[in-house]
């Protein structure tokens, strides 16, 4: 009762002001802003914040301090006036001195009634932490060194450099931060960086480093890495250089870079096979040099972003859309406009994933020859010889459709035809409508618009809309004048991150105008390096990943057996899971009880059921199955540059005898 009466007295003799409750309205919204801005700005632009918002909280309780005492004191307006602001014992004085823990806080803080102490004790316990927080950040700033060494008991994500490629894959590495556990993101070789992308790095909070990564020991500190070795160079040759010394300087160093008994992921990009060959002898030579240093702890994964966006089309958006209503031994149509990088590996990738049953592919090339070109026929020229066996697999009765010693042949993979056009013919009426015949394979004649899937890969993201514009204007008149049956899609390659954007949005639009005609936006830059393509592993969903969807598919099974998981996740390739979705369309397309089955469950079990009831009860349809499996693992190996060895026949003999 004593200690209360004394706090009643002095509160009465105190006598509260509008200061106290001003400094606390100050900090309570700068702490709010504080934490509902950790998502949106960068830790700088946060702290300022905060700080401005406890500046004002410090001045109000001085300035409350400062009223008390001169009121006690009963000391004249203007003698209170010169005294509040006078130094060294002013209000912005006693301010930066609590921010410096230079301050008389026990006076400061006994000073008032009770609750009012507590407050004071909070808050100037706060303010010499945003102060040093404050210098941290300035220095950090300076040295990005002090930055990461405060960062070392963290996964830190490591960049080979600052490109628009890393920054992508950096930027839907922290928009998935939630399941990641807050990366920290750390990008080397920032000495001269482009002013933009320095700005979208640091809205990420990233770590810039100034040297390049061979020469970033303080990374030997961290607990944890990831490694991705992104080079950005026009020739993409100089990149997979760059990447693969990289590479040498990380693993086969006398120092290096990281201690392989710690373990990391190491992810090196490359488009091109022969790189990824070299890229794959390196790790093989580690792991047989250092077998007993923890070479089996460093995992070298190998990235070809083109191959993946290639199959995550496949996947998405398949091929079989414009054969729904159509007979059997009806052609799968696709055409491919472009003859850069990108197109010819989607050339490819059509050719391995049109392998359907009961719907010969027909694969048509257009595309516009390169200035000063020694030869006509680019693009079929560049398969010859990149990948020998490619073309003669589409012509009838070549030897490496063999099939047995009498000398009979399987049906041939494909029937290919390439077109080199003019850019401005490039879906004219007269382009589309034209009578043509394949290159290889049938003699059947076919115009352009009849074809069921169109890819648009020119390499210029305006030229590839155009061109999808045009193509849909032209494809809607051909069907509303009866000249045009059946779906089509028309898929655009836009690498620019907003245009896709934008034109997904116009793509929507013309949907709800013409429904029979699909227009799509894929291979943008901020998509081929989406956290979900580059972990190729990670790129279908739970409910919809292949070892899932198999075995309950096959044997009814919710929880999946370890060996089984072994096979369909180790074992089979990203090829496999991409061609997963036609091998169930054949399924249905088989089996009319599965599809009105189909029809009638939940879209969450429809591929498994289906799948799982065209599979179980038809063994001919097994054996079908397994046939255009074989057929998709050959036309795959094939695009991969593959042919079958001059002394099959021999092998073959002995086997039988």
């Amino acid at each position: 009762l004593g200690g209360s009466a004394l706090a009643a007295d002095t509160a009465g003799a105190y006598g509260l002001t509008i200061f106290p409750f001003l400094s606390v309205f100050c900090i309570f919204v700068g702490l709010v802003l504080f934490i509902a801005s950790r998502k949106s700005r960068r830790l700088s632009r946060r702290l300022l914040v905060l700080t401005a918002f406890a500046v004002f909280a410090v001045i109000f309780m001085e300035l409350d301090t400062v009223w008390q005492t001169r009121i006690l004191e009963k000391a004249g307006l203007g003698e209170k006036i010169r005294q509040i602001i006078s130094t060294p014992n002013g209000i912005l004085p006693k301010t930066m001195q609590a921010f410096s823990l230079d301050a008389q806080y026990d006076d400061i803080i006994k000073s008032g009634p009770r609750l009012l102490m507590w407050y004071k004790a909070f808050l100037y316990s706060l303010t010499p932490v945003i102060g040093g927080a404050v210098i941290y950040d300035v220095l950090a700033g300076v040295s990005p060194y002090l930055r990461l060494f405060f960062k070392q008991l963290k996964c830190l994500y490591v960049f080979s450099e600052l490109n628009e490629k890393s920054l992508a894959l950096a930027q839907s590495i922290a928009g998935n931060c939630e399941k990641r556990k807050a990366p920290v993101l750390v990008f080397a070789d920032c000495s001269q960086p482009d002013a933009e992308m320095a700005q979208r790095a640091r809205e990420l909070g990233a770590i810039c480093l100034p040297d390049s990564l061979e020469n970033c020991s303080m990374l030997r500190m961290a607990k944890q890495c990831v490694f991705f070795l992104i080079s950005c160079d026009e020739n993409r040759e100089i990149s997979d250089v760059n990447n693969l010394r990289l590479l040498r300087e990380l693993l086969d160093a006398e120092k290096p870079l990281w201690p392989t008994e710690k373990g990391c992921q190491i992810f090196c990009f490359s488009n091109q096979e022969s790189s990824a060959e070299n890229i794959r002898a390196v790790r093989s030579d580690f792991c047989e040099r250092r077998k007993k240093a923890g070479a089996e702890k460093v995992a070298l994964h190998v990235v070809r972003e083109y191959v993946q966006c290639a199959c995550a089309l496949m996947a998405e958006h398949p091929l079989f859309a414009g054969l729904d209503g159509k007979e059997s031994g009806a052609p799968l149509r696709v055409l491919i406009v472009g003859n850069n990088a990108l197109s010819r590996e989607l050339y490819k990738t059509v050719f391995w994933c049109g392998q359907i049953l009961d719907h010969p592919l027909q694969l048509t090339a257009a595309y516009v020859p390169t200035e000063g070109a020694a030869n006509e026929r680019e693009l079929e020229r560049w398969l010859n010889r990149n990948c020998p066996e490619l073309c003669d697999s589409c012509t009838p009765g070549d030897q490496c459709l063999r099939l047995s010693f009498d000398g009979s042949c399987a049906d041939p993979y494909a029937s290919l035809c390439f077109i080199e056009e003019d850019r401005n013919q490039l879906f004219s009426p007269a382009f589309l409508t034209e009578k043509r015949k394949d290159t290889y394979g049938s003699a059947e004649e076919f115009a352009l618009s009849d074809c069921d899937y169109f890819i648009l890969a020119t390499g210029n993201d305006s030229d590839n809309i155009k061109l999808a514009d045009a193509l849909w204007r032209e494809l809607v008149y051909l069907k509303r004048s009866g000249n045009g049956t059946g779906e089509k899609t028309i898929a655009a390659v836009v690498e620019n991150s907003a245009l896709s954007e934008i034109q997904r949005l116009h793509s929507e639009e013309l949907l709800k105008e013409e429904s029979s005609i699909t227009m799509i936006a894929f291979g943008s830059t901020a998509e081929r390096f989406h956290w979900e393509n580059v972990f190729a592993k990670d790129m279908f969903s739970a409910e919809n990943r292949t070892e899932h969807t198999v075995a309950e598919a096959l044997h009814g099974l919710t929880v999946i057996p370890a060996s089984l998981d072994k096979i369909y996740d180790e074992w089979s390739t990203l090829a496999r899971r991409a061609h997963l979705p036609y091998r169930m369309f054949t399924a249905l397309r088989h089996r009319r009880a599965a599809e009105q089955k189909w029809n009638a469950l939940p879209a969450s079990v429809r591929e498994k059921f289906a799948y799982c009831e065209a599979i179980e009860t038809d063994g001919a349809l097994c054996e079908q199955l397994a046939w255009m499996e074989h057929r998709r693992w050959n036309a795959f190996v094939r695009t991969e540059g593959f042919r079958r060895p001059p002394n099959l026949e021999e092998r073959l003999r002995e086997l039988e005898e």
